[in-house]
């Protein structure tokens, strides 16, 4: 899968990630033990441990999502809700270039530094990147407000949109602090830190803003003011935590010096990752712009509640790639090669049942999902029959891009992204015009197959393994018959017959799962219900 599949901003680092001796939030927040990585707890463990708090969190933070979702599309309506995904599309990106790639710098060298105890060392890399993400954020807010007029009138043809993308430019910095923020918690390894943070602030305080927003007479304006309120506020709830984390409140005291001798390789590292980061949301965004440039705002409200929906797929990727990276960077660190493919396996096995199980709800129920956000967004079904596929597909090709990410050939994934984003612009421009918003679905998951060959293919070239042993092509063979039954039958049966067949597919993905169950997994069922 993309080495950011799910793990951009909309989805919780996107965006966008074990648990610890007490509860999240319990504040005992000095402890020096990271969440679920005891001294003695083998990688397999910790990405058992980190995956049960951040599923637990992930499924929470996007039922929020879903019903903020649900307001924004009955309060606004297509048009204006249009306009509200267009703005929040190009603050995105833009947010994503003024994260320099730091994101993924701080889960390499934070969690070097950190597990090796290098407090000099994860001072530098705390503040300057903090610093520099901080300056960053500001420069591409106010780029974004200068250029809002130019963009709205030429790009999209909706000089209404203008207003908007002003609005959306003052939640730049605000989320550009927060991901980094975030990232440095996943390198510790403070999974229920990071999901407190992400996955419990962030949504609940959106909710209640926009929500009251709508309750004043407030639409479009108090749905973007809730946004950016939630960002400036997750912000500073986020730097707090992270100054009560063991070894982090010595990075805001180490002096300008040790900061700037550690920017360069702090950069040399992110500013390719920012490329490979910015690579992939574009290329998830290129179809509501390009449907935006090529169509209507009504289109782009009806085709973002798919993906939206779509979205929820990558609960299961992003829980088990957030914990994955850390541990792999350490795994690579300590010259210990033997263990990548057995924590690989897990993750792609896990990814594997999770979304295929997933698919067959949302599929066989898409009609009814989609009407819960209004009649007029029912239009959307074949769409949502589409575009998950992008998410299962990635599930069963395993973490290869956070692979290749993480174990320092950070400029592969670079050359990946820009082919992810050309074959997206290529894809979209030849069949949005005839094919509307299907196309723009057909030519995300074509690009997406596309690149996870290639991501694949080089895992076996550098590190001599590949996921597919029998156990795995066994799985794949299963996915591809679901998919191919539940989209071709399966939605045409009457509620009783389609619930059965629901109820049998997930019986049947279950009993696969138990005849296949060895020692990893029940390493990370453990992890996943232990005091959850």
């Amino acid at each position: 899968m993309p080495d950011d599949a799910a793990t951009g901003p909309d989805s919780p680092a996107d965006s966008g990630d074990g648990d610890s001796d007490s509860p999240a939030g319990s504040g005992d927040d000095d402890s020096d033990t990271p969440a679920g990585s005891g001294d003695g707890d083998s990688p397999v463990a910790q990405l058992a441990a980190g995956a049960g708090t951040g599923v637990v969190g992930r499924l929470g933070s996007k039922a929020l999502s879903l019903v903020i979702e649900v307001l924004l599309t009955q309060f606004l309506g297509p048009s204006r809700y249009g306009r509200y995904v267009l703005g929040k599309s190009v603050a995105r990106i833009a947010q994503r270039l003024a994260q320099l790639g730091l994101t993924q710098g701080a889960v390499r060298y934070g969690s070097i530094h950190y597990e090796a105890d290098d407090e000099d060392a994860l001072a530098g890399v705390l503040t300057a990147s903090l610093v520099l993400s901080a300056g960053a954020g500001v420069v591409a807010a106010a780029a974004v407000f200068a250029l809002a007029g130019p963009l709205a009138r030429s790009v999209f043809g909706d000089p209404a949109l203008a207003a908007p993308l002003r609005w959306f430019a003052a939640a730049i910095p605000f989320y550009v602090l927060l991901e980094v923020v975030a990232a440095y918690f996943r390198a510790f390894k403070r999974i229920d830190r990071e999901q407190l943070l992400t996955s419990g602030l962030r949504p609940v305080a959106n909710l209640a803003l926009v929500g009251g927003a709508f309750l004043l007479g407030y639409r479009l304006a108090g749905a973007v003011a809730g946004f950016v309120l939630t960002g400036a506020l997750a912000a500073a709830v986020g730097l707090s935590l992270l100054l009560r984390v063991h070894n982090a409140p010595v990075g805001f005291r180490a002096g300008w010096a040790g900061a700037r001798a550690t920017a360069r390789k702090l950069l040399v590292y992110s500013l390719p990752m920012m490329l490979v980061s910015m690579s992939f949301l574009v290329a998830t965004r290129t179809d509501r712009l390009m449907l935006g440039a090529l169509a209507t705002s009504e289109s782009v409200g009806v085709y973002n509640v798919a993906a939206t929906v779509s979205l929820q797929f990558s609960v299961v990727i992003s829980s088990l790639l957030a914990i994955f990276k850390p541990i792999i960077a350490d795994v690579d660190e300590n010259r210990d090669p033997e263990r990548i493919p057995e924590l690989y396996g897990v993750v792609a096995k896990w990814a594997t049942y999770g979304t295929v199980a997933l698919f067959v709800v949302v599929a066989l129920y898409s009609a009814r999902i989609l009407s819960v956000f209004g009649p007029e967004f029912t239009a959307a079904r074949d769409v949502l029959a589409v575009l998950p596929l992008m998410y299962v597909g990635g599930a069963v090709f395993g973490p290869c891009g956070a692979l290749l990410a993480m174990t320092g050939r950070e400029r592969i994934e670079v050359v990946n992204g820009v082919a992810l984003v050309v074959l997206n612009l290529v894809g979209n421009y030849l069949l949005i015009p005839e094919y509307g918003a299907l196309g723009a679905a057909v030519a995300v998951v074509l690009a997406g197959t596309v690149v996870n060959v290639v991501q694949v293919s080089l895992v076996y070239r550098f590190y001599g393994f590949h996921p597919f042993d029998p156990a795995h092509i066994l799985r794949i063979a299963v996915t591809v018959a679901v998919v191919a039954g539940v989209v071709l039958v399966g939605q045409d049966l009457a509620l009783v017959a389609r619930t059965a067949a629901c109820v049998a597919l997930l019986a049947g993905i279950a009993g696969l799962f138990y005849v296949q169950i060895d020692p990893a997994e029940r390493d990370l069922i453990a992890g996943v219900f232990a005091e959850e």
